[in-house]
């Protein structure tokens, strides 16, 4: 384990995931405001920005301790033995958050969403698979796989969640400004004010599997699958910005609820073990 515990601050790789990241979302930003023309459709920007915090981790880690670390680190990522009850856990989460505030809106008298994927059921597994891959869900090989023990060693578990939370929230903030994304029609306060409550029930979920980041990536990718088939934002509909605000009440409820049950260990039950640096 590092020899002190600033070193174990993971400052090194959060600059170079935001650097990655936002350098390759910057087209975005340029093209918005007519000073360059997009070869390809942004989403391949966005795309390859997701893997920033990846490649972030990756670099880190084999700067810390070599080839060897870098192997373990990714079969870390693919590793798939958890109970199963957690792969239940996982998947009920983001119904939860997704499907609960767009009822209570509908119960509410509020208008239907257009044009989404409910009437098509058999988009699930495509769109799950895109998350996983591309869609954000690949951002947890850094922030669970690589920041959060570290942070954890530093803070209680609680308090390391949180501030995961902020500086993820921050590293989405370039999409707020680019028309062809999802946050660009969402409240940026809203977000912010919701990322450390999915960053407990994240970091909760990789606690209780052992450390276990895939576990966390899924439930990312399912996060993110199930707000696609039960939007929270539908631009032009009148009364629909409710659902975005029930959904940052149902986010905060369940990290609140994980809270009251678990405490603030958040599931850890024993310090997190980090490579010798070499």
């Amino acid at each position: 384990m590092p020899g002190s515990r600033n070193e174990q601050f993971p400052a090194r790789f959060f600059l170079l995931a935001f650097v990655l990241t936002w350098l390759t979302w910057l087209p975005g930003l340029l093209a918005r405001i007519g000073i360059i023309v997009l070869p390809l459709p942004f989403i391949a920007f966005f795309f390859v920005g997701t893997w920033g915090p990846f490649a972030a981790a990756s670099w880190c880690t084999y700067q810390e301790g070599g080839r060897k670390a870098l192997r373990a680190f990714w079969r870390r990522g693919l590793n798939a033995r958890f109970p199963l009850r957690w792969w239940l856990v996982i998947f009920l989460l983001p119904l939860l958050v997704a499907a609960l505030p767009l009822g209570l809106h509908l119960l509410a008298g509020g208008s239907a969403p257009e044009d989404t994927l409910l009437s098509q059921p058999w988009m699930i597994l495509p769109v799950f698979l895109t998350y996983f891959f591309t869609g954000g869900g690949n951002e947890e090989w850094g922030w669970r796989g690589y920041a959060l023990d570290r942070l954890q060693s530093r803070w209680s578990p609680l308090g390391a969640s949180l501030l995961l939370g902020v500086i993820w929230g921050a590293w989405h903030i370039p999409l707020f400004f680019i028309e062809d994304t999802g946050q660009f029609h969402m409240s940026l306060l809203a977000f912010l004010l919701a990322a450390p409550s999915v960053s407990i029930l994240h970091s909760w979920v990789y606690n209780k599997t052992g450390g276990n980041f895939l576990a966390a990536w899924i439930l990312h990718s399912a996060l993110g699958t199930a707000w696609e088939f039960f939007p929270i934002v539908q631009p032009g509909l009148a009364g629909y910005a409710r659902v975005h605000i029930l959904d940052l009440a149902a986010v905060s409820l369940l990290a609140l609820i994980v809270l009251l049950i678990v405490g603030p260990q958040l599931g850890l039950q024993a310090s997190p073990a980090i490579p010798e640096r070499t």
